[in-house]
């Protein structure tokens, strides 16, 4: 069946949030979340439906909303707790008391290399599906995931087409090494999951606590993100199409000054210099530009010929859209799935766009009672134009504040105006100007996939043996233009084009043991190994000086000035030993042992090897007979978890005392050298 789905999507920043269309001017909205019990909760999700408007609440349980219109919805989650919807109609007030859910304690979750149900759990574990990530526009899993996982902070920091937000779970890990949690897609590990289309998952877990993330051992101290995709299902082939449209466009605007009151401002200026510093100012310190010396800005009355408003020349209404189809089917025995995705997003910020185009193939084969195969490969080739960079300098969003109203976009003549065309003003180009000719094209292509074989040995034990690669590859042509003041107006334009490629595979190969002891307990039992291999390599080169704009980044030989080169690669590796044991008693009384010996190469010679153990035990305490039938109290479970996790995600060779190279001026000559740029450690 075929579906089409209209939606109005709402990206917010510091400076840029978005209206959904209706008929009703937007208003805050506030109010308290409580428990059954009426006790305050905090860091509920608070979500305005079908937009990317969100919030969640303080520890008193407050908080505060912005709605478009009377015809909105909020929607209150958290998780563990029933999801309430609640229309804002005339109210400003809205408090909503949240309930208990038990329909999720069924529910089985993948973790770390096998699967488990929600009431099994010692660690601490968050599942949400996929529907429910994408029921807003959303470009990437980092932005899906704000405001619907407790624990987890999602921070969008800028509105650029493409971009992912930064993620952290369970807060800061370390002050030098990296402190994005670990993604894991259909088993490959430390895949970039912002590059993926959202579309194509099925179901995300994330494990927070060390007692969960002690499986990953080096690599889990960050928290962990498992991502299952779609796979292809039993029966006839179902063919389903999805699409959505969204308008991005300013909910508000800073307030400024048009021409004439610049100028009136201007003129105060000079006149309370004269008042207050009388002496220099009949010194000549203060001297006001005329306006009869500029009759390219002032007509022959001193009134300004333009009125340009910087803001409304840079951020302009933005349509974006989406489009996905899916086929799923299969047989008793085999099941298959293809996804085509397409996605075009424009920026509120001209001349910024990103465009994504993924492919997506699966298969299972039950080969026979004890044999199964199967795999996936994805492909996805994304190019973003990303034009608000130089932070700190006069790029784009600074200069939509500093450029001065009198100054045109362009002049009549074709020529930029700028800053500059008025003495005495901040020297930056007009934004315009800036956003057209300062840009950066990043193009990524990249495949992931994996094959796996798991063997029935006998009704208890499995083992299962899966390979997974991810191959990606970088280009980013950049180019500044050659009259863009403090930005490359010294060097007369600049150019560079820069290729990344990286190439990462791992063998995971493990048995899983699940034993009925006896009627009432149950175990499970993990024992495996792992290898990781990682390699990449980049490439760049920068050049100045050219004569003409035109040729830009696509004839770095026509930039005249002394090239800039560099190249580095680098390798590491790592080898695994895990093991993990559950016992179930009665589903009342839980334990979890786990451990994994990790060996990374980028560690020192005396500490190549660690380990990495962890342990959980939980109890169920209404399963018991004294609460088995209470009406108060639904589901009550005491955890309690310790757990060692660690952190390889620092320099491939920080451990040795590495060389690098340069020059120095011997006999008048420049010499190449060759010195220490490392002490090791």
């Amino acid at each position: 069946m075929n579906k089409t789905t209209l939606r109005a999507s709402f990206f917010s920043s510091l400076l840029l949030l978005l209206f959904q269309f209706a008929g009703a001017q937007s208003r805050t909205i506030t109010g308290r979340i409580t428990d059954s019990a009426g006790s305050p909760m905090s860091n509920v999700s608070v979500q305005v439906r079908g937009t990317n408007t969100g919030t969640s609440t303080d520890a008193n349980g407050n908080y505060s909303i912005s709605v478009p219109s009377a015809n909105s919805r909020l929607v209150f989650s958290y998780t563990g707790m029933e999801a309430r919807e609640l229309a804002v109609g005339n109210q400003t007030i809205i408090n909503a008391q949240l309930q208990g859910s038990n329909a999720s304690l069924g529910e089985v979750v993948v973790i770390g290399y096998g699967t488990a149900r929600k009431s099994d759990l010692t660690g601490a574990v968050a599942s949400v599906k996929g529907e429910r990530l994408l029921d807003r526009p959303v470009t990437n899993v980092s932005q899906a995931l704000q405001g619907r996982v407790a624990g987890v902070e999602v921070n969008v920091n800028t509105s650029a087409p493409g971009e992912a937000a930064r993620v952290r779970i369970r807060g800061i890990s370390s002050i030098n090494s990296s402190l994005d949690p670990l993604y894991v897609v259909d088993g490959v590990i430390g895949v970039d999951a912002n590059t993926l289309n959202p579309n194509d998952i099925a179901s995300l877990e994330v494990l927070k606590d060390a007692s969960s993330t002690a499986i990953y051992g080096a690599r889990g101290a960050n928290g962990v993100i498992i991502i299952t995709t779609k796979r292809g299902i039993k029966g006839r082939t179902r063919v389903s199409y999805d699409s959505y449209v969204f308008l991005s466009t300013l909910q508000r605007s800073l307030k400024a000054l048009d021409a004439q009151q610049f100028m009136d401002v201007y003129n105060l200026a000079y006149k309370n210099a004269q008042k207050y510093d009388s002496a220099g100012f009949a010194g000549g310190k203060y001297v006001p530009n005329d306006p009869a010396k500029f009759p390219n800005l002032f007509d022959a009355n001193g009134k300004p010929l333009y009125n340009t408003n910087c803001e409304k020349e840079v951020y302009k209404p933005s349509f974006s859209h989406n489009h996905q189809l899916t086929l799923q089917g299969g047989s008793e025995k085999s099941t298959h799935s293809l996804s085509l995705g397409y996605f075009n997003q424009n920026g509120l910020m001209i001349q910024s766009w990103f465009k994504r185009y993924s492919a997506r193939f699966t298969m299972d084969n039950d080969v026979n009672k004890w044999l199964r195969i199967g795999g996936s490969i994805s492909l996805v080739k994304s190019t973003e134009r990303m034009v608000s960079d130089a932070n700190g300098g006069l790029n784009v969003s600074r200069m939509v504040i500093e450029g001065i109203p009198i100054i045109p976009v362009k002049y009549p003549d074709g020529r930029w105006g700028g800053n500059a065309d008025f003495p005495g003003m901040e020297g930056g180009s007009n934004p315009v100007n800036i956003a057209t000719n300062r840009y950066t094209l990043i193009n990524l292509l990249r495949t992931i996939g994996n094959v796996y074989g798991l063997v029935h040995i006998t009704k208890d034990l499995d083992f299962k043996s899966d390979f997974g690669f991810d191959l990606s590859g970088q280009k980013n042509n950049f180019y500044s233009g050659r009259e863009l003041s403090s930005l490359s107006l010294n060097e007369r334009g600049v150019a560079s084009i820069s290729n990344w490629q990286r190439s990462y595979w791992q063998s995971e190969n493990y048995f899983t043991l699940n034993k009925q002891v006896t009627t009432n307990q149950k175990m499970t039992a993990l024992l495996g190994l792992s290898w990781q291999k990682n390699y990449s390599e980049n490439q760049g080169t920068t050049v100045t000086n050219f004569i003409e704009d035109y040729w830009q980044w696509h004839n770095l030989g026509a930039g005249t000035g002394v090239p800039s080169i560099g190249s580095s690669d680098e390798t590491w590796t790592m080898n695994s030993y895990f093991a993990r044991m559950t016992y179930n008693i009665s589903d009342k009384y839980l334990f979890t042992a786990t451990g994994r010996y990790d060996g990374s190469s980028k560690f020192g010679r005396n500490n190549k090897y660690a380990f990495f153990p962890s342990a959980g035990v939980a109890w169920n305490i209404s399963k018991e007979e004294f609460l088995r039938n209470n009406a108060a109290i639904s589901n009550l479970k005491l955890r309690a978890s310790i757990g060692s996790t660690g952190n390889q995600e620092i320099g491939t060779y920080r451990s040795f005392q590495l060389l690098g190279s340069g020059t120095t001026l011997f006999n008048n000559q420049r010499e190449p050298t060759i010195v220490r740029s490392s002490f090791g450690n």
